[in-house]
């Protein structure tokens, strides 16, 4: 689903953020599509706005 959602976004132009990522290999896999906008907690912790 990933995939076929980051090619789309590609073709039309438009930019994803990919969220939920659990771990650094799908990470990895996802990068290696292309998706370069990611999100989740195994990344990086949410920062707090002073």
């Amino acid at each position: 689903m990933a995939e076929f959602i980051d090619k789309i976004s590609h073709r039309t132009g438009m930019k994803v953020v990919i969220e939920g990522i659990e771990n650094e290999l799908f990470s990895n896999w996802l990068s290696e599509l292309g998706v370069m906008l990611q999100q989740d907690f195994c990344l990086e912790r949410p920062v707090e706005i002073a």
